[in-house]
């Protein structure tokens, strides 16, 4: 909307001075008398807050490169947020943020950026845990129980939408228990707060500054790739659950049942003469599976589960995955207009696909040649005649020509691409390869953790930092 278009004119056939006196008799208002707003929360948890970087593998058509025919693999840079939930740097985030991620980094509120590692991530959940060594405690969110969020109820979103970190919009909670078809055990927080990509993984904080969900998902019509007030975020209470699992435990171990069911309609509830909605009905189990051999049987509808009330087919499987396997619990079932209690033997369940480091259907020969790659994966050449030539270089360009970078190098890693060129290490100039090798190792001798280029392309010139000693992001 037009700026303008929010002024406002006296309102018409009134004198001039009577409009004039009206406004001036209006008390002005102090600065510190307006309302905080979400300002006071927001300073609070600002800095639990990170964002999230990585190079992932993936596959491209070499075709589409220009390249002939089949498949190969590439590195791209990608974004995301997270959030501390643990002093020592425990960082929550989403699975699809760091899938097929060789290197991850994370910039935390101060700027500061952190190497981190994946400890575990769950595909099925779309939740993933990093953990970065700090030199001393971090700041930690607070948790809200996200069993108590109701529709109206104010939230905030915080985190990285299209790289630019630290970016906060507020809304409300639309609905609840959400089913996006993403799992079996969808139970997605909706709201009107802004959500675009990279976003995904951040909190989604309610007014007290408690978080009560990750962002995960946003809806975004045919062609149209911003938010458009539809966005999904995990709930709480399923992210602590998870994430404990994994940082005590070493993956997830949820319980489980055999059976297949299915939600009740309201005519199957009609059918089976149940007046209340709601509930799981059996379609079918094996011969010999223990729930049968429990009491449980086809056409039973079960209604409660472990005291808890079922309300579809994924509220069972978000209570059952929640037990713990080897216990015995009791279930509530409509069989012939009565209410029986059976107690239900909960196994373990065996298909979870817990995933760590880099997936080995991305690692390949090309991926290790470039993590390993000597001089940091950088091919340099001297400016001669024919090079200017290549790159459309002047005469008088300075320097020396990367003429070649090794995909998945550090050099990749940090945006050095053909074509540029390097004019200092350091405070040096430099207009020979050798030079540049000469100031790298005088550097790494001295015990120095980085050393910077200046760079230089059509765009201008910029300074570009690499690691020199292991452990250094």
């Amino acid at each position: 909307m037009d700026r303008r278009s929010l002024l406002r004119a006296p309102a018409a056939g009134l004198p001039l001075a009577l409009a004039i006196g009206a406004s001036a008799a209006a008390p002005a208002r102090a600065a510190d008398a307006l309302p905080p707003g979400f300002a006071p929360v927001v300073s609070r948890v600002l800095n639990t807050v990170v964002s999230v970087y990585i190079r992932a593998v993936v596959q491209k058509s070499a075709s589409s490169d220009g390249g002939g025919s089949g498949t190969r693999f590439a590195s791209q840079a990608m974004q995301g947020s997270g959030f501390i939930v643990h002093p020592s740097g425990y960082i929550v985030t989403n699975h699809h943020v760091v899938q097929n991620a060789y290197q991850i980094a994370v910039v935390m509120e101060d700027r500061r950026v952190l190497r981190a590692r994946l400890v575990g991530a769950l595909k099925r959940i779309d939740l993933a845990l990093l953990k970065v060594d700090a030199s001393k405690p971090l700041p930690t969110v607070t948790f809200g129980n996200s069993d108590l969020v109701k529709p109206g109820d104010a939230v905030l979103a915080i985190g990285n939408p299209l790289g630019l970190g630290g970016t906060v919009t507020s809304g409300i909670v639309s609905a609840l228990n959400r089913n996006i078809s993403e799992t079996p055990f969808d139970d997605f927080i909706q709201t009107d707060a802004a959500i675009n990509h990279g976003n995904s993984g951040g909190p989604l904080f309610n007014a007290a500054g408690e978080v009560i969900g990750v962002n995960t998902a946003f809806f975004s019509p045919a062609g149209d790739t911003g938010s458009v007030g539809l966005s999904f975020a995990i709930p709480s209470n399923d992210v602590t659950w998870v994430m404990e699992q994994i940082r005590t435990k070493g993956g997830l171990h949820p319980g489980w049942i055999d059976v297949q069911v299915q939600s009740v309609s309201d005519e199957i509830a009609e059918a089976f003469g149940r007046s209340d909605p709601g509930g799981a009905i059996v379609v079918a189990m094996p011969a010999d599976s223990p729930v049968g051999k429990a009491g449980l049987r086809q056409a039973d509808i079960i209604t409660r589960f472990n005291g808890l009330a079922v309300t579809d087919v994924r509220a069972l499987a978000r209570e059952v995955g929640r037990t713990t396997p080897g216990s015995t619990v009791p279930m509530e079932v409509w069989r012939e207009r009565q209410v029986l209690t059976l107690q239900i033997p909960i196994a373990a369940w065996h298909g979870t696909e817990m995933i760590s480091g880099i997936p080995a259907t991305v690692q390949d020969a090309s991926l290790a040649q470039g993590m390993q790659a000597p001089h940091f994966g950088l091919n340099l050449v001297p400016l001669t005649h024919a090079a200017r030539s290549k790159w459309g270089l002047p005469a008088n360009q300075r320097g020396v020509l990367i003429d070649s970078v090794v995909p998945f190098s550090v050099a990749e890693n940090h945006n050095l691409r053909p074509g540029e060129i390097i004019t200092n290490v350091m405070e040096t100039p430099v207009s020979t390869p050798d030079e540049v090798n000469v100031a790298m190792s005088s550097l790494q001798k001295s015990g120095a953790s980085h050393l910077a280029f200046l760079v230089g392309n059509d765009n201008g010139t910029r300074w570009v930092a690499l690691p020199i000693r292991d452990g250094v992001a």
